[in-house]
Parts: C-alpha cells; structure tokens; sequence
C-alpha cells in the first residue's frame, strides 16, 4: 500500500498552519520573557523550591496520564482539581507528566500569564533531583519542547 502525497493546496495549507503556530508560539513567549522580567522583589515565590522539594515521580499520585503532589501537605485539594480536570490548582500544588519536566503553583499573581506556574526541568537520580532549569519561557523538557507553549 502507498499513500498518496498532499495536494498542493493542502501541502500549502499545512506549511500555513505549522508556520502560522510556531509564530504566536514564539510571540508567546516573548511577551511571557518579557512580562516574567518585571517581577520584583515582592514577587519572589511564595512556595520555596529547592532540589530536595522534588520526590520520585513513582511516590506520587497517580491521576489520569501524569502525577500531582503538594509541597504544602494539602494533596487531597490537588488531586481533586485533577481529578475534576477543571478548577484552580491550589497553591504549592506539583504536576508531574514525565520524570524529567515538573509544574509548580505558586501564590496567586506571581505570572499572570503563566497561570501561576512555574516550570522546572530537573535532573533525576538515585540519589535524588537537581535542578537544571527553572522559570516560564524558557524551560523546555527532554524532548527539546517548551513548557509553556504546552501550558498556556
């Protein structure tokens, strides 16, 4: 069996819409660079994240396809809004789809346009987790793509 090429219009209309998605990705995230730049002093987080805040992503809770966590013991809060897939997050509150790539709330206004998140891309061994990046635009996970055009 072979398949068949696109047609010029609609190889046209592909290029148009992959061209079309890859710029408002790129202008969402530089206003998110440029917005997340603006924060001060009073906008420091207010959740503390440190290598040690990360666990096994298997010591988790499992809900749906990825794992939820609080840093600040109100788990039953985040596994409801996850398990509802609708609501807000409360604060603290740690998602996690891959090892590698994990989601934390902070306080309400800290991004705006993030939602509150903060992204992290850490590093994963035996011996525990090490950051390797954190922030909102520019976090990308193993797979080379970013977090926040993901999570908007």
């Amino acid at each position: 069996m072979t398949l068949s090429p696109l047609t010029p219009p609609q190889q046209t209309l592909r290029i148009h819409a992959c061209s079309t998605r890859r710029a408002l990705a790129g202008a969402l995230i530089g206003l998110v660079s440029l917005l997340s730049g603006a924060h001060s002093i009073a906008d420091e987080p207010a959740v503390k994240v440190t290598d040690e805040s990360f666990k096994c992503i298997t010591e988790m809770t499992p809900v749906r396809h990825y794992y939820v966590d609080n840093l600040h013991g109100d788990l039953a809060a985040t596994v409801a809004v996850a398990t509802a897939g609708q609501g807000d997050y409360p604060e603290a509150s740690v998602v996690q789809l891959m090892p590698n790539e994990v989601m934390i709330k902070q306080q309400k206004g800290f991004n705006p346009v993030t939602r509150d998140w903060e992204f992290f891309f850490i590093d994963v061994s035996e011996d525990g987790s090490k950051i390797y990046k954190r922030g909102f635009a520019d976090v990308n996970n193993r797979l080379g793509l970013n977090c926040f055009t993901c999570h908007v």
